[in-house]
């Protein structure tokens, strides 16, 4: 009743590829639905045809066999390898040269539509057969069972791996042009000001225009994002040394950055109860104190810097 010709990997999975022209229109979701939606047609198809065809002892057998062809076509040859596939776009390293290719956030989109699709009418074709299993079968029901919520865990594991290399690679990236554009003389100018230091322009330095656009392109992840361009910041801030000039700079920076996180700011990015941004911030300031004033404003701020 199914043949796995025309169900194998070349023809389901192209829709994954990540080397779509971006010229092109998203042809992939078409191709998706169509191929989906043929397995699911010839399954509905051949559970009719085995309803009818079939002795009552033998139809849970028959769907249980279809329910096998259901996993392994969609969800095994389809998805789970369309997901594999995509992931091989991500790249592995810290720090990413190359604004990393994060087409398995289009996989992941497909196949959540997909998984959806055929859980809905998994319950609508194939769970009412095989509700049909004689009192001896239910060993054999417990199996699909298990087999489905299997499948259903390890696609959560796989989409989870997958968006978390995604999110090391956007951060690669982020760490590549903080320490391919961020200049020492950024926060330590020429000697020339009253402070020891040339006066700062008022705006972001480039390294960080460069990040917040870069970063303003990923809404979905600003959330985690957030706190791991904290620990990134922190890294790279501690590579340098300021003047009173360079730690206003440096606090004009952390203003952009944000004000680049803040539609997802609601409540802050707490760690133990405190905003990590408002923390870098009370620590920044300490950039710009007199020497002679600093130990009395660390006297002052001393629970909440420590903490």
């Amino acid at each position: 009743c199914c043949n796995s010709s025309r169900w194998g990997r070349t023809t389901c999975c192209s829709t994954f590829s990540p080397a779509r022209p971006k010229s092109r229109a998203p042809a992939g979701f078409c191709s998706c639905g169509l191929s989906v939606a043929n397995i699911v047609a010839e399954v509905s198809q051949s559970c009719s045809r085995c309803r009818h065809l079939s002795q009552s002892s033998e139809f849970f057998q028959r769907a249980k066999e279809l329910a096998d062809i259901f996993f392994r076509y969609i969800y095994d040859e389809h998805v789970t390898y369309g997901l594999r596939l995509a992931a091989l776009g991500l790249p592995q390293t810290d720090e990413v040269a190359q604004r990393p290719n994060l087409s398995f956030l289009e996989a992941v989109r497909e196949a959540n539509m997909i998984f959806h699709l055929c859980e809905s009418k998994y319950s609508e074709i194939l769970a009412p057969a095989l509700k049909s299993a004689p009192g001896g079968a239910s060993p054999q029901l417990a199996q699909v069972q298990e087999r489905r919520r299997a499948i259903s865990c390890g696609l959560e594991a796989q989409i989870q791996q997958g968006l978390e290399r995604t999110l090391a690679a956007i951060v690669g990236h982020v760490r590549h042009l903080l320490n391919s554009e961020q200049k020492a003389a950024d926060f330590r100018p020429p000697i020339g000001g009253s402070d020891g230091g040339a006066s700062i322009s008022g705006g972001a330095t480039h390294a960080c225009a460069q990040v917040c656009a870069y970063i303003s392109g990923h809404v979905l992840f600003r959330d985690e994002l957030g706190i791991r361009l904290y620990r990134c910041l922190v890294e790279h801030l501690h590579k340098f040394k300021y003047s009173l000039s360079g730690g206003l700079q440096a606090l004009c920076d952390l203003t952009e950055y944000m004000a680049c996180l803040k539609p997802v700011r609601h409540s802050g990015f707490l760690v133990d109860g405190h905003d990590l941004y408002d923390v870098l911030c009370k620590l920044l300031n300490l950039l710009v104190i007199q020497p002679a004033n600093l130990h009395d404003i660390c006297e002052e701020e001393s629970p909440s810097i420590a903490e």
